[in-house]
């Protein structure tokens, strides 16, 4: 290392939390969210939009609302979504492969310094640092297949700039999609821009109440929700000056860091002066107690153990869920009302999501972590034979995980 800098104003977050602050946020100030919810169509009377058609991907019961405007904010399947009005945004998704390891190897983001390229960041995520990332262009916002020699040369990168990364146990690995807005350049990757652009289709298309929102990052994203929402206040007729730049997301009193303050919370063995009794865990490795989940328990938007472990990082912790699984999945039984059928169906669903980025990293000492967990799963849990006996009766399953929407052939190739 021949030169570092450090800046003291720099920041990472949990993406986790940031998605969960927002809806929270909307939900007090009235909004409704509707998770595992897709736009299948939109309703028009002559140029304007004034509904928008949706499917519940998990149960198929279709449903609509009447609005006056739409706000486009899908990502990378804006394209997707304003091809329904036989609109073009044209919208190039780009994956990223990450990996995740098992400590938290620095306490900052650590970046090379050199022209942005592959595997030149390392940041720390709660008890956990994730190396990152490529830029590949990919035909479909939901094809991201994860190739070793990308594992590999994160896991190779990251090494030259901190020590401990080879060492760490890479416990699983995942890809994420950018929404590059296309501006008909022939540009690849990193090389397009990741600015953002507001279209208002009312001037451009002719469709009158869609706006689409398309490109940026997460860093500037407060900064286009205000651009395009001022835009459809305007056309609303709405005068009120824009509060975004002043309102903090987190604007109540519990903390988003849960992590820091976990510790404190938990309170010792053998309580003295008046500090809290040491409670259960529900997740050892995310120090998730049992009153972290039970919220999330008695929301209706949570309908999966994978969204109780977007909520409270239940099962992303070292042994991935190896344990935790079957504590959540008893609070099915306890606070659901599920029968022992119906949770061990769920159990099994969790523990395949848990999979689907473990198997990109069997190797080593992941490689003896997945061993262990499985046999805890199959011979202490028994959760293969209990499904086998459960398999002929079908009207005791809780729904699976939703499926990926049909990709279209011209994307699979």
């Amino acid at each position: 290392m021949r030169t570092a800098f450090w800046l003291p104003e720099d920041g990472h977050l949990d993406p986790f939390f940031l998605v969960l602050a927002n809806t929270e946020s909307a939900r007090r100030r009235g909004a409704r969210v509707m998770t595992y919810t897709e736009v299948v169509g939109f309703s028009r009377a002559g140029d304007r939009v004034t509904g928008v058609r949706l499917r519940d991907v998990m149960s198929g019961a279709e449903t609509a609302i009447a609005c006056q405007a739409v706000i486009n904010a899908t990502g990378a399947w804006s394209g997707l979504v304003a091809r329904l009005l036989g609109v073009e945004v044209r919208v190039v998704p780009v994956k990223g492969v990450m990996v995740v390891l098992s400590h938290r190897l620095a306490h900052a983001a650590i970046n090379r310094c050199h022209k942005p390229g592959d595997g030149d960041i390392v940041v720390p995520a709660l008890s956990v640092a994730i190396l990152g990332t490529t830029s590949a262009k990919v035909p479909h916002p939901e094809v991201l297949p994860i190739e070793w020699d990308e594992v590999r040369r994160m896991i190779e990168e990251g090494a030259l700039m901190l020590d401990g990364v080879t060492t760490a146990r890479a416990m699983r690995a995942y890809a994420g999609v950018r929404p590059l807005y296309d501006l008909g350049a022939e540009a690849e990757g990193r090389e397009m821009s990741r600015n953002f652009a507001v279209i208002d289709h009312e001037v451009r298309d002719g469709v009158k109440g869609l706006t689409s929102i398309v490109g940026g990052k997460v860093t500037t994203y407060r900064l286009m929700a205000e651009r395009v929402v001022d835009l459809v206040a305007r056309r609303l007729g709405v005068r009120n000056p824009c509060t975004t730049a002043d309102v903090p997301i987190s604007d109540h009193d519990d903390s988003l860091d849960q992590l820091r303050h976990r510790p404190a919370q938990l309170g010792v063995p053998k309580p003295h002066s008046g500090e809290h009794p040491l409670e259960p865990l529900l997740c050892e490795c995310e120090m998730v107690r049992p009153r972290d989940a039970a919220p999330w328990f008695a929301d209706p938007a949570v309908r999966t153990l994978e969204d109780v472990r977007r909520r409270t990082r239940a099962g992303m912790g070292p042994c991935q869920a190896a344990i935790c699984s079957y504590r959540l999945a008893a609070r099915l039984v306890t606070d659901r009302g599920l029968d022992g059928s119906q949770a061990t169906r769920a159990m099994a669903d969790f523990l395949e999501t848990r999979w689907r980025g473990v198997r990109h990293v069997f190797w080593g000492s992941q490689l003896r972590q997945a061993q262990v967990g499985t046999g805890l799963q199959m011979e202490l849990f028994n959760l293969d034979r209990q499904l086998a006996i459960d398999g002929d009766r079908p009207e005791t399953r809780e729904p699976r995980l939703p499926s990926r929407r049909p990709v279209p052939a011209e994307a699979r190739g």
